[in-house]
């Protein structure tokens, strides 16, 4: 019975993000919590092709695919002020021991993506789901982050989604299990393939695999650190319209990534984090969906794209109190020769912050940011942006 307790509590621990949470009630075995985070921020944004409309995310945090492109000299800037408290989350989680068995569940919304209010009165927004699932020893089903994403590697920044221009990022309905000592993962997950039509920049977005998408991954941790390396495979699947027009039904093609990600202490306080992370055809899983998983030949045929994605931050603290994290990412594919010359062929950025905590559980913070987005016929655009960020954990 012990061994299974202990088993049941380690996959929960790897399988559930990393959050700060109160009890809001104990029984003789089981066990409710509630947690979250309040944040507000201001964007000062310098888009040097002009900005997104107002409605974008890309006006609150670092979203690549939003900076718009030209082959100018950058006369189109656009300089606009944003604030924000749509980051604002709140969970409730239980664990529940019964018959030998370890039992919790995971429940959190933010409010990132809903259906904002205009800015006039109420600048009201609607919530949206992150994580709902729940674990049964080592087995968790539900919507949580993709195995293939490791969030302990993740920079601490002021923005929504640390180095989104390269880390893997994903949160999806699957079927996971986790070992008894938390070092092996393996997932079934949700598939969704985005391809480019033939000649074209734009996204389609099709729900046609038969297949799940399959994810394997091992855990090490120590001392030192931690690091992480995971496998993807997946299969692409879609109806595609060839060169003369004609529909391909259900062309399909397979994928694959790897990714070697990990935490690395550095003395006392301070430590290096980093993701190394390529493929063919991964498109969704990195880089905010910046890249498709496949361009479509004039044959119809699925061609899948290559991307390479890395980043590397140091996180250094100054005092116990006052910390800085500094940042260098970008992805970089390899489009076919026949594809649009204005699909994306490049994103990359660095991230420099200050980062103050009077008391644990806030966080003030200031974080300077530049971005470019270069597309194939080399047309390009940057983003400079000025955050300020304001945070109670709770």
């Amino acid at each position: 019975m012990k061994k299974t307790l202990l088993a049941g509590a380690i996959g929960a621990i790897v399988s559930m993000p990393s959050h700060a949470a109160f009890e809001l009630l104990k029984t003789d075995n089981t066990t409710v919590t509630f947690g979250g985070y309040a944040k507000a921020s201001l964007n000062v944004s310098k888009f040097s092709e002009g900005a997104p409309a107002s409605s974008s995310l890309g006006r609150i945090y670092y979203v690549p695919s939003t900076i718009a492109t030209s082959g100018g000299n950058g006369n189109n800037d656009d300089t606009l002020l944003d604030f924000t408290a749509r980051e604002t989350r709140f969970n409730f989680g239980t664990k529940t021991l019964i018959d030998g068995h370890v039992i919790t569940s995971y429940l959190e919304l933010d409010f990132m993506s809903g259906y904002p209010g205009d800015e006039r009165t109420s600048n009201s927004t609607s919530p949206r789901l992150r994580h709902a699932y729940f674990t049964y020893d080592n087995w968790l089903f539900g919507q949580t982050f993709t195995t293939f994403e490791n969030t302990t590697a993740l920079p601490e920044t002021t923005d929504f989604l640390p180095a989104s221009d390269a880390t893997v990022f994903n949160r999806q309905p699957m079927v996971r299990y986790t070992s008894d000592s938390g070092a092996w993962q393996f997932a079934l997950e949700n598939p969704e393939t985005t391809y480019s039509p033939y000649n074209s920049a734009s996204r389609v977005d099709e729900d046609n695999s038969i297949l799940p998408d399959l994810v394997g991954r091992y855990n090490m941790k120590g001392d030192w650190g931690s690091l992480a390396v995971a496998g993807l495979v997946r299969q692409l699947r879609a109806d595609t319209v060839d060169a003369n027009g004609d529909v391909q039904d259900n062309e399909t093609k397979m994928g694959f990534g790897v990714n070697l990600s990990g935490l690395l202490k550095a003395g006392d306080m301070d430590d290096f984090r980093f993701s190394v992370t390529a493929g063919e055809g991964i498109g969704r899983y990195v880089a905010l969906n910046t890249f498709n998983s496949s361009n479509v030949k004039a044959n119809g045929d699925l061609d899948t794209i290559s991307t390479v994605s890395a980043f590397a931050a140091y996180r250094h603290f100054w005092t116990e109190k006052l910390r800085s994290s500094f940042v260098l990412s970008g992805t970089w594919a390899d489009n076919n020769d026949t594809a649009s010359q204005a699909l994306t062929k490049s994103v990359q950025s660095v991230h420099a912050n200050l980062m103050y905590s009077p008391v644990k559980p806030i966080s003030f913070g200031a974080e300077i940011v530049y971005a470019e987005r270069k597309l194939e016929n080399n047309d390009k655009g940057d983003l400079t942006r000025l955050q300020l960020s304001a945070k109670y954990t709770f």
